[in-house]
Parts: structure tokens; C-alpha cells; sequence
């Protein structure tokens, strides 16, 4: 049995009345536990960390394990497969009879790169990729103004308005004042247009 963390800690905290000459049987006794345990974590050469169990990770086979070759040339026919059918196949074509969430863990695992997304970038990964977006537009705008002009801009002008301008307080209330607002017929809440796309 693992001792807790908290009882690690409180039985660390007799290491001085050991130090001024305490007996295993008296610190024991203090501290609520058995005279070798409090010997084990409070001797000279006792780890100065809690103890943690040993990882058992990689003891025993899975049950995928014997069809993770087959798994992978599926994936290589075709990245995209959803997991649910890998799991009909190896039921129907091998007779797999491990749950879903047996061999799910498995995709992992896998060498075929799962697709990029923000959450797989990070932080400061997608705060990179921003600011070379940004970077690429200023370039743009800077080296040949008129395709930036005639392509780029009406489209970061719409939809900067759409985001700012075309939203809030003011644009609620100046849909008011030019009656374009309704009531909502059962909340009595005030509905205001939205503008979808600017030309």
C-alpha cells in the first residue's frame, strides 16, 4: 500500500524530534502511524519526495495489439476512417472482442498525423500563425495596392463593419429609432436585424 501524500507529510514533519535523539516508538506515537513506517520515511537516507507508485503502463498486452498492422494499412488506405468502423471490421472480418474503448486508445498511438487544428498548435503557436496572416496582408497591401484594393479589401471592410460597426449598443439602438426593430412575441425582447453581408 501506498502511503498517502498527507501522511508523508506529517510524518516528515517529526524529522527534528528524531534529530534530538526521539525514539521509532515515540515519533510513532506521535505521529499515528507504525514504528517502521515512521523509520522508512524518516531515516538519513529516506527519498525526500511522497511515494508514488510505479507506472504500469506497457505490463500487459492489449487486445488490439495483435491487429494494430491491420488498423494501420486501413488508416494508410484512408486517414478519415471513423473509429466506429475500424471497430465493425475487426468484430465482422477478425473477431475482435474488445470494447470500443479498448482499441480507441490505440489511434493515438498511431503514426498517421491526426489533422491540424488550433488546440493542436497552442497558444503560441496560433498566435504565430495570426500574426504571419497578418504580416502576409500587410505585405500585400504594401507591395501591389491594386489587386489588394480590388480583391482583399471590400472583403476585410465587410467584414470589419459586420464585427464592429454593424453590432453593440448603437447599432441597436439606431435600428430603433428607424423602427427596423420588432418585439419577440412570447419574451417581449427586442429583436434587432442583423447584417449578414456587405457589398
Amino acid at each position: 500500500m501506498i502511503l498517502p501524500v498527507e501522511a508523508w507529510m506529517d510524518i516528515r514533519r517529526y524529522a527534528p524530534l528524531r534529530a534530538a535523539g526521539a525514539s521509532w516508538k515515540d515519533i510513532a506515537a506521535q505521529a499515528g502511524c507504525d514504528w517502521r513506517t515512521a523509520k522508512k520515511y524518516l531515516s538519513p537516507g529516506a527519498p525526500t519526495a511522497p511515494p508514488r507508485a510505479s507506472s504500469r503502463a506497457g505490463t500487459a498486452p492489449r487486445l488490439v495489439d495483435p491487429f494494430t498492422d491491420v488498423i494501420d494499412a486501413w488508416l494508410a488506405d484512408d486517414p478519415r476512417l471513423r473509429a466506429t468502423v475500424i471497430h465493425e471490421r475487426l468484430v465482422a472480418d477478425y473477431g475482435f472482442t474488445g470494447q470500443i474503448t479498448a482499441w480507441a486508445q490505440l489511434l493515438v498511438f498511431t503514426e498517421h498525423p491526426a489533422p491540424m487544428s488550433w488546440r493542436a498548435l497552442g497558444p503560441l503557436g496560433a498566435g504565430l500563425t495570426v500574426a504571419a496572416a497578418v504580416g502576409a496582408v500587410l505585405v500585400w497591401w504594401r507591395v501591389h495596392p491594386a489587386t489588394f484594393d480590388r480583391f482583399a479589401a471590400p472583403r476585410l471592410r465587410s467584414t470589419w463593419r459586420r464585427w464592429t460597426v454593424y453590432r453593440g449598443r448603437r447599432w441597436a439602438q439606431l435600428m430603433s429609432d428607424t423602427g427596423l426593430t420588432r418585439e419577440h412575441r412570447h419574451t417581449g425582447d427586442q429583436l434587432v436585424p442583423r447584417v449578414l453581408r456587405v457589398r
